[in-house]
């Protein structure tokens, strides 16, 4: 097996950089490609992002339930926000965060957002509202993007909500068409957007 150490690279523009990434990619003999990500934790101010542990979980699980209740209240009715989580509980984001792909963001010590990749997709973004407006999902997305490109060539796709389409067009990503989710408890169905960049 080869071991190809690719780029270590930062966002310009400030001092100091705002994300340094760590990347490897494994070639066997075949030919067959594995890629590993790792997200060093930078501060810039009072903000750091760093890979997501175990003991997230929980954070991450609220997170989320604080972010879909707050930012996403007026693209979807009330029966859809209460339906959203469906049966998770934190332990489902404790397996997500096993996978070693979750990274969070953390303002003055205290994780505020996060994000998901695998090859190829952009799995989760979320982030509390208090945080919403400040730079911190843009700087997740980046994140995010660059995981989902190790390991993949084509074009990096994502379900967003409706509310969020906004963003994710202000960051390049175009919508390629629309579908439903639900997390098997019934219920009102959820529209997303498929998008890709």
């Amino acid at each position: 097996m080869t071991c190809v150490v690719g780029p270590r690279f930062a966002r310009t523009g400030s001092n100091p950089p705002v994300l340094v990434v760590d990347c490897i990619l494994l070639v066997s003999q075949t030919g067959q490609k594995t890629a590993c990500c790792s997200v060093l934790a930078m501060t810039l101010d009072d903000v750091s992002f760093r890979p997501a542990r175990p003991e997230d979980a929980e954070t991450v699980f609220g997170i989320t339930r604080a972010s879909v209740g707050g930012l996403a209240g007026a693209a979807y009715s009330r029966d859809q926000i209460e339906n959203w989580m469906g049966e998770r509980t934190p332990a489902f984001y404790e397996a997500l965060i096993a996978r070693g792909r979750m990274t969070v963001c953390l303002r003055d010590g205290v994780a505020v957002g996060f994000v998901d990749a695998i090859p190829g997709e952009v799995t989760r973004l979320f982030i509390l509202p208090e945080a919403a407006g400040l730079g911190l999902g843009r700087r997740l997305l980046e994140i995010g993007i660059a995981q989902a490109r190790l390991g993949h060539s084509g074009p990096i796709k994502l379900e967003a909500t409706i509310n969020a389409e906004g963003f994710y067009q202000r960051h390049g990503f175009r919508s390629v068409g629309r579908g439903y989710f639900s997390h098997g408890v019934g219920g009102v169905p959820i529209e997303i957007v498929h998008m890709q960049l």
